[in-house]
């Protein structure tokens, strides 16, 4: 079947006959075949970009490093307590799609029988109350939570195990868990966060500089701003580690744009 794909390129995927056309129009796959079927795509639009201050280069990096160091200092539990207490949110999320059942883009399976297959498997029965649970939006079954502290990020590990299943859910042993977004493919979790940076937008040279913006179709990290000026900063298929870089991150430009109100 590899011979297949390398061959010439195809006007669909073979398995669940997505289109290249759809594909290339909306961004999602059909089928976890799709990666080998639109592969020629996802590597023309793919970038990857990191909003960390010590991959910003020039006169920038030297303005916003010491507030990133500052909340290396405080570390992680003071650095999620104070973005709370300035009301920005923190979210986390991650998505399934279940082994061999029709991906939402092809709109032919139901929200009864996803809810059924979870509850069959006993993948949702558990969770916390403040877990929010959302199916067929662009995966099968998404789940997400607000993060207020510390522990709520070591809790969502332990809540989460029962996603990590390969043989219930699709996966490759290349692209790891698929989501119907190819940039979300791999642990199909991200996190987010959303603040206001007013001083800092009125000097769109310098945001540019610290705030990467990407209108890609597929990036692992990007801005979006809303009309109120409001900011989602996100970051896909986070390690502890990158997580801990992207809150100490996010702290440092808030706390650089009170400097320069």
């Amino acid at each position: 079947m590899e011979n297949y794909f390398l061959s010439s390129l195809k006007p669909k995927c073979p398995f669940c006959g997505l289109s290249r056309k759809k594909f290339s129009r909306y961004g999602k796959l059909g089928c976890k075949y799709c990666l080998e079927s639109f592969e020629d795509i996802i590597q023309k639009f793919y970038e990857k970009l990191y909003f960390f201050p010590f991959q910003v280069g020039g006169a920038e990096k030297e303005e916003l490093l010491p507030f990133y160091e500052n909340a290396e200092k405080k570390g992680l539990f003071a650095v999620i307590s104070e973005l709370r207490q300035k009301g920005i949110s923190i979210r986390l999320r991650i998505a399934r799609n279940i082994s061999n059942f029709p991906y939402p883009i092809h709109r032919s399976v139901s929200k009864l029988r996803i809810i059924s297959f979870l509850k069959e498997k006993k993948i949702t029965q558990s969770l916390p109350e403040e877990y929010s649970l959302y199916y067929l939006d662009e995966d099968h079954v998404r789940l997400s939570t607000m993060i207020g502290s510390e522990k709520d990020l070591q809790n969502w590990e332990i809540n989460t195990s029962a996603l990590n299943h390969p043989e219930l859910f699709e996966f490759s042993s290349f692209g790891g868990y698929i989501n119907s977004c190819p940039s979300n493919c791999g642990k199909g979790t991200k996190i987010s966060v959303r603040l206001k940076l007013p001083a800092l937008i009125q000097r769109p040279l310098l945001f540019k500089k610290l705030v990467p913006l990407s209108h890609t179709l597929l990036a692992e990290g990007e801005v979006i701003m809303d009309r109120n000026s409001v900011l989602t900063l996100y970051y896909k298929n986070p390690s502890n580690a990158e997580i801990r870089q992207f809150l100490f991150y996010a702290y440092a430009l808030r706390e650089f744009n009170e400097s320069l109100e």
